[in-house]
């Protein structure tokens, strides 16, 4: 299961009208080189200072660029211990939150900066003291749509579940609690944490996902509240097997909101979608509904006549974007890894496990639900991505969202020179699609996935080529 990336559709499912427009500028910074071992990605727009995070194995630095991408800092980010590691990163308007961890006489030490535009420090907190244990935590960040809900979540090599979260703004404390499950397995069958922009904590898990098992198969939840009590609680799949599976919280309307992809007697496809809103505080109070495909969707995804629900495989919940009426739309995607070995026919060890992988990121998949669970439509929008031992980081798509739209942007091809492309998507589920500009002239190779959004008209992409890289500001 993917990680999910959750992005408020409110103004999505407000009034919408069309706009045909295309990238009106595009800004784009000198080369950054990279080392092999180097990871990085874009921060966003801070106070107006674009920021890009930089790691080369543990060492730490910032660059920061001005509203035309010239470079206008670099800077280098220590902390009170050398071996101290990144946990996190939270951004806001005018700051920058970074977590981190180091240990000092055995305990592990989670603390908090918070930077200015300039990279200077203007605050700084110690999240947690954790109690001394046979190897050292490794907490999992997540936060609420707003950012200001902040919670760590023990890794999964503890059978104890650990969650601290405190309020980013005052920095007081919302939880700060342990316990062993009853009913699911911590390391075996939790599959996600959502956190509410009111501070309430969510895990979820499963039990049984297996055709042996179908009749008990159900999802684990356990909630925390503010007050520091808990539910738990446990919602049945009425038969079914999920394949891919998310969650979000609607904040409106309170309700963590599920959603994803299922099927009656096997977990290696799909022959439906499922819908699922939860009223934390009432255990009692949910709705999961369960749509099977019919014929005529499966003959245009697959491109062939189909006269039962054969199903599909090889497909992943992107996003669950919440609908301001209780309903929400699923985003997901086809794609496909190939693994080829081959013997080269030398003596030399080395050669004998060499690999290929080869990868395939194809149709887009659209489902908007009613408050009801009904399907109030659904969308293919079809697009052919392909790519070889670069894990990919050039396929898939990116979700922008302004105003009047919502906006999903693609390479046509993973390959240089290639157009970028567009699909726009309205409430009724009317589509377009269009050419936005080609990447040959500047010599780009779009890490699309990876852009990030800083204002209802721009997004911050970063173009990886040659072991250098080069970040692009695109304004619509």
């Amino acid at each position: 299961m993917k990680n999910i990336s959750y992005i408020n559709i409110l103004l999505f499912f407000s009034v919408f009208f069309y706009q045909n427009t295309l990238a009106q500028d595009m800004e784009a910074s000198t080369k950054t080189l990279l080392a092999n071992s180097t990871k990085y990605n874009v921060l966003g727009d801070i106070d107006g200072v674009v920021m890009a995070f930089f790691d080369n194995n543990g060492r730490y630095k910032i660059k920061g660029f001005d509203e035309t991408m010239n470079e206008k800092w670099e800077k280098k980010i220590e902390f009170e211990k050398r071996a101290a590691k990144v946990v996190g990163i939270v951004t806001h308007k005018k700051k920058i939150s970074i977590f981190y961890r180091y240990k000092q006489k055995g305990r592990v030490h989670l603390r908090m900066r918070q930077f200015n535009n300039e990279l200077a420090i203007i605050d700084s907190y110690l999240v947690k003291l954790y109690s001394r244990r046979s190897f050292s935590p490794d907490p999992i960040l997540h936060y609420s749509k707003n950012k200001k809900k902040i919670m760590f979540l023990s890794d999964k090599r503890e059978e104890i579940i650990e969650i601290v979260s405190f309020d980013l703004a005052t920095k007081k404390k919302v939880l700060d609690v342990s316990l062993k499950p009853q009913n699911f397995d911590y390391q075996l069958d939790y599959l996600d944490a959502v956190v509410s922009n009111k501070g309430s904590v969510h895990l979820i898990a499963h039990k049984h996902n297996k055709r042996s098992q179908r009749e008990k198969s159900r999802l684990e939840l356990t909630s925390f509240f503010e007050n520091q009590a808990y539910k738990a609680y446990s919602i049945p799949f009425q038969n079914n097997l999920w394949y891919d599976i998310g969650f979000s919280y609607d904040n409106i309307n309170n309700r963590l909101l599920l959603s994803g992809f299922y099927s009656h007697k096997t977990t290696t496809s799909s022959h439906g979608v499922f819908y699922g809103k939860i009223n934390p505080t009432d255990q009692k109070d949910y709705t999961l509904t369960f749509t099977p495909f019919d014929n005529r969707y499966l003959g245009l995804l697959l491109g062939k006549e189909v006269k039962k629900n054969v199903g599909f495989g090889d497909v992943d919940v992107q996003q669950i974007l919440p609908r301001r009426d209780g309903g929400l739309l699923l985003i997901a995607e086809r794609n496909q890894q190939y693994v080829r070995g081959y013997n080269d026919g030398s003596l030399n060890s080395k050669n004998l496990d060499n690999t290929q992988v080869d990868y395939y990121y194809n149709e887009i998949l659209l489902y908007s639900f009613h408050p009801s669970g009904e399907i109030h439509w659904k969308k293919i929008l079809h697009k052919k991505q392909y790519s070889h031992d670069d894990d990919a980081v050039f396929s898939s798509f990116f979700l922008f969202q302004n105003t009047s739209s919502l906006k999903l942007l693609y390479n046509d091809k993973v390959t240089k020179g290639g157009a970028v492309f567009q699909y726009s998507v309205n409430t009724k589920g009317e589509v377009d699609r269009k050419s936005l500009f080609n990447t040959q002239k500047e010599k780009l190779m779009l890490r699309i996935r990876d852009a990030v959004q800083t204002s209802i008209k721009t997004i911050i992409i970063p173009s990886e080529r040659r072991n250098s890289v080069r970040f692009i500001k695109l304004t619509f």
